[in-house]
């Protein structure tokens, strides 16, 4: 009797291992399909994200290019006092640590300004003070003299070239429909 329950238990193990193996086979058609079906989707998506890939460079490429270029006449921007006292300790901060790279220079330099008591402070203010005063007269001069030349170059106002800009761009925009045409509809 051991015989027949062993046979009984084999043949079951063996139509498992069957049912498994069939299992199994059925589940890589269906993968290699949904393979398939993922690559033709990839290969057909593909076109349309290097187009918008393009499309977005080329539309960085153009405001890149849109970057405004400073006026060599313009005058030099203030100067803080932390940027005049820099200017002055660079030089003797350089001389005693010649083989310190650059950014550790300004290290040293932040950690001298950041020791000095205001009463030390005072002279850079004061020099920070009077380049300021500099810039704005110099800003002054610069903004009457260009105001005269662009009046003398050009007859048409800043103000006029940025309505006709927004004209165009109203007119180049599509047709929004209103309530009432969409009610008619």
């Amino acid at each position: 009797m051991t015989k027949k329950t062993s046979t009984k238990a084999d043949s079951k193990k063996s139509s498992d291992s069957v049912d498994l193996k069939a299992q199994i086979k059925t589940l890589k058609a269906d993968l290699k399909a949904k393979d398939k079906e993922m690559k033709a989707l990839i290969k057909k998506h593909s076109s349309d994200l290097k187009a918008l890939i393009k499309k977005h460079n080329s539309e960085l490429k153009s405001l890149s290019k849109k970057k405004r270029k400073k006026d060599p006449n313009a005058p030099k921007g203030q100067r803080s006092a932390y940027i005049i006292f820099s200017a002055e300790q660079r030089p003797i901060v350089k001389a005693d640590n010649s083989s310190v790279v650059t950014t550790e220079i300004t290290k040293i330099i932040a950690q001298k300004w950041n020791s000095l008591s205001a009463k030390e402070k005072k002279p850079y203010e004061k020099k920070a003070a009077d380049d300021k005063k500099r810039y704005q007269k110099e800003l002054e001069k610069y903004k009457s003299s260009k105001s005269t030349d662009s009046d003398s170059t050009s007859s048409v106002s800043t103000e006029e070239k940025k309505s006709s800009k927004k004209a165009s761009k109203k007119a180049k925009a599509p047709k929004k429909a209103t309530k009432a045409k969409k009610a008619k509809k």
